[in-house]
């Protein structure tokens, strides 16, 4: 008996509701695909299916089966695809889910088009949202996602490290009073981030010493773009992603605040669940961000 055909014949009869539906989606017949059915039932010593002369449905234990069985037969055909699809050119769908679209159109707006351009075969899909994206249950291929991951059933490669900066420009610092500790900054404006979860509660560490320091901000708005700009402007002091200030300092047009103190590390990870592993065009994707990233950093 083979019995991954039995268990895809038996699938396809619970979603046909019936053998003659389902041999003509099979291009079989309707004696072999109940032959199957029946085989698989001897084997497994279990009554799958309750058969009427009107009508056909599954009993409790041929429900639960089904739902096993589609899975696991779900996951064998990603494998052999993926298993095929390792020497063959990188082409089909790829979903891919993106944060803020700040970070997404300053940072990686360019990689895309080149990947793009890279694989023409490839069906290339982004999606940008400031949420947690649930990639397995939305059908993302994969994610990239910032700061400190939680724990969970995804594969997770680091991309390049970060840190949140308290930043503000030399205009704004030379004209308010001078910042040596945390405790400075509540004379301050902020101006916020509203899609950050700590809201306006700045903690910053220093060897074991840990301060929390709330602000009011004068400013919130739901961009780190945003927020970019109001401080290059002299609104206040700004709590941002090193990513998205690192060329402004460089250029002198923002200053980083309390540098000996840490507000936060992390990393730019792309994740993706265990199934995609082994996905020729999700492989292409991961070495060719892994590049890039090398070469930002250099």
């Amino acid at each position: 008996m083979d019995k991954i055909a039995c268990m895809r014949m038996f699938c396809r009869v619970v979603k046909e509701g019936g053998f003659s539906a389902a041999a003509r989606s099979l291009g079989s017949s309707k004696v072999a695909v109940s032959r199957s059915v029946s085989a698989l039932e001897a084997d497994l010593g279990l009554r799958l299916l309750q058969r009427t002369t009107r009508k056909m449905h599954p009993t409790d234990d041929g429900l639960a089966y089904y739902e096993r069985c589609q899975a696991l037969l779900d996951d064998f055909d990603e494998l052999e695809h993926a298993i095929k699809d390792r020497g063959e050119q990188v082409k089909g769908k790829l979903r891919v889910s993106l944060p803020s679209e700040s970070f997404s159109q300053r940072h990686l707006q360019a990689f895309f088009v080149e990947f793009a351009r890279s694989y023409p075969d490839l069906d290339l899909e982004l999606h940008l949202a400031d949420r947690y994206v649930n990639i397995v249950e939305e059908g993302f291929d994969a994610a990239i996602r910032i700061g400190q991951l939680e724990d969970s059933s995804l594969i997770a490669r680091k991309l390049a490290d970060m840190e949140i900066y308290l930043c503000a420009s030399p205009g704004y610092l030379q004209q308010h009073a001078q910042i040596d500790h945390p405790q400075d900054i509540q004379t301050h404006d902020l101006v916020a981030d509203s899609n950050h979860r700590s809201g306006q509660s700045c903690l910053f560490q220093q060897g074991e010493q840990r301060i929390a320091v709330q602000m009011e901000s004068r400013i919130r708005v739901n961009s780190s773009q945003s927020v970019v700009d109001f401080l290059k402007q002299g609104f206040g002091l700004g709590v941002c992603p090193s990513f998205m200030v690192q060329e402004e300092i460089q250029r002198g047009e923002l200053q980083r605040v309390l540098a000996d103190w840490v507000m936060g590390r992390g990393g730019i990870y792309l994740v993706y669940s265990h199934r995609k592993h082994l996905s020729g065009k999700l492989r292409a994707l991961a070495e060719s961000l892994n590049a890039y990233f090398d070469n930002k950093g250099q």
